[in-house]
């Protein structure tokens, strides 16, 4: 796994476990026990936190053209 892919899984499981309000062992019982679903809420919130960035991206430019008017 490349070094930028781990990194992104691990700040999803931090999102996931601080948004969540759920411990490290849950998300690891999750991971044992229901893989799908996991698999599917890890998605998610690596979505989420890539749409974010995106959105924080357009925001700056869009601040920085208003600034330049």
């Amino acid at each position: 796994m490349k070094t930028s892919s781990k990194t992104a899984t691990l700040s999803a499981d931090r999102t996931a476990i601080s948004l969540l309000g759920i411990s490290k062992q849950e998300l690891r019982n999750l991971k044992e026990t229901d893989h799908q679903t996991f698999v599917e809420l890890r998605t998610f919130l690596l979505e989420s936190q890539l749409e974010a960035k995106r959105i924080e991206g357009l925001t700056r430019l869009a601040i920085k053209r208003l600034n330049s008017l």
